[in-house]
């Protein structure tokens, strides 16, 4: 199943959260991307921050997986086959499971209103592909809750994250 790229048998703890088997609760980001090398980039990235990448390869392996594990921050590209990434946006934040899950679009595509249209959609943040490390961190900690990315300094060692 090409969604588990980057999961590491995760479990659905009873609470909804996803949890290691030692019970400690993960920080799940999803990645809506048809590109496994961002997959891989990203996914790299987040693991180094203390976060668990959560993959999916297209709208719909992407929005069953916001349902189902309620991820804390969502990366959607614009460009994805079969249901765009504008169009997943909107269901996204029409569904009241999803609806308050931050999302921030990751694209090539820097057409003004294509940007202008993602975020009166409900898109917190943009990112233009390619993108370095620092940016996706700095529009990480702009969306997350500041208690949880206090909780990640705090516990992860700082020479993981980019030079702010």
């Amino acid at each position: 199943m090409p969604g588990k790229i980057l999961v590491d048998n995760p479990l659905l703890s009873e609470s909804g959260k996803i949890t290691k088997e030692s019970g400690q609760d993960l920080l799940p980001i999803l990645i809506i991307d048809d590109d496994n090398w961002i997959h891989r980039v990203i996914g790299h990235y987040l693991q180094s921050w203390g976060f668990t990448p959560i993959s999916a390869l297209d709208a719909i392996d992407g929005i069953s997986k916001a349902i189902k594990i309620k991820p804390i921050l969502i990366l959607l590209d614009i460009v994805l086959p079969e249901i765009k990434g504008d169009v997943l946006l909107r269901m996204l934040k029409a569904i009241d499971i999803t609806s308050e899950i931050p999302v921030i679009i990751l694209s090539g595509n820097l057409n003004v209103d294509i940007v202008s249209n993602t975020f009166k959609s409900g898109a917190l943040g943009y990112i233009a592909k390619p993108f370095t490390q620092e940016t996706l961190f700095n529009k990480i900690k702009e969306a997350i809750n500041p208690e949880i990315f206090q909780k990640l300094r705090t516990s992860d060692s700082e020479s993981n994250h980019p030079k702010q």
